[in-house]
């Protein structure tokens, strides 16, 4: 178990048994799965784009070995956790068009010198010894051919919904690039609102986040 719930943060307690892993969910135009192996190739593809890896973690396209590594972490994550992004398809078609999904996150409890706290994704990638608070992210990544579709916040209304009606999280959180304004209109239109600065992969990203009580609120004002 990792850290416990903190007034700063409004934070409870992640256990593996807390998920029961999302096998499938469908949105209108589209179908999120499990990633499997098959796989790897439309993800290689996906992480070598420049656009698409502009504002991915370090912000360079990933190699094949770096892309294999970021597979077996989402596999994995299935496993201890329940959770992971999931490869998101057309209905029609079943071709891939990109990924969505909510990540454990470890978080920084108590950052030096007023300074942001840092972000890592999946379990374990805080550095040893780091007293690290859980939350979960919600994020979403899509092929350039398919941007300006809506797909993203398509998915990411279905993942939020998800995680608040069928996990019953607390908060949902995302870490955004400050040059990332599509990205943010996104997070805009499911909810999430701006709440600080975080850092990861050496740089600084904007924090958004929902709570389920405003999550209830969107719910019952639609």
């Amino acid at each position: 178990m990792y850290a416990l719930e903190t007034p700063r943060l409004g934070l409870r307690p992640f256990e593996q048994d807390d998920f029961e892993f999302l096998d499938a969910l469908e949105t209108p135009r589209l179908g999120l799965r499990p990633f499997e192996q098959d796989d790897f190739e439309f993800l290689v593809a996906l992480n070598a784009d420049p656009d698409v890896a502009r504002f991915i973690g370090y912000g360079v396209p990933r190699t094949r070995e770096e892309t294999r590594e970021f597979l077996e972490h989402v596999l994995t994550a299935y496993e201890e956790d329940s959770l992971g992004h999931l490869a998101v398809y057309l209905k029609g078609s079943g071709a891939l068009v990109g990924r969505c999904g909510l990540t454990l996150l470890e978080v920084e409890a108590e950052p030096a010198g007023g300074k942001p706290p840092q972000w890592y994704w999946f379990r374990g990638g805080a550095p040893k010894g780091m007293l690290v608070v859980n939350e979960i992210e919600l994020g979403y990544t899509f092929s350039k051919e398919h941007w300006g579709c809506g797909y993203a916040t398509e998915c990411a209304k279905a993942m939020r919904d998800f995680g608040f009606r069928e996990l019953g999280l607390s908060r949902l959180a995302s870490a955004i690039a400050p040059e990332n304004l599509a990205s943010k209109n996104v997070a805009r239109k499911v909810g999430l609102a701006y709440s600080g600065i975080v850092t990861a992969f050496s740089a600084t990203f904007e924090r958004h986040e929902l709570s389920s009580n405003e999550w209830i609120g969107l719910i019952n004002a639609a």
